[in-house]
């Protein structure tokens, strides 16, 4: 049921397009605004799935993140995707 929701969705005008943009788009402005949210002191909270393809080391990935702004916490969710 999940997949074929997901199939109808894919197929409206555009959201495959945005998918793949989201999916390909670099990650150079999110790092670039990073010092920004450290300055304004935002409390932030890193959840991250140990199983997320997207990184190699999601827990590293978390705690590159985590290293760069002051009042982080990383919650990893077991086995997650």
């Amino acid at each position: 049921e999940y997949c074929a929701l997901l199939r109808a969705s894919l197929d409206r005008p555009g959201h495959f397009e945005a998918l793949k943009a989201m999916a390909f788009a670099s990650k150079k402005t999110c790092e670039q605004r990073i010092p920004e949210l450290d300055r304004a002191r935002i409390p932030c909270l890193v959840v991250m799935g140990t199983a997320d393809p997207d990184f190699d080391s999601p827990e590293e990935e978390a705690n590159w993140i985590k290293d760069r702004i002051t009042d982080t916490q990383v919650h990893l969710v077991e086995g997650a995707g």
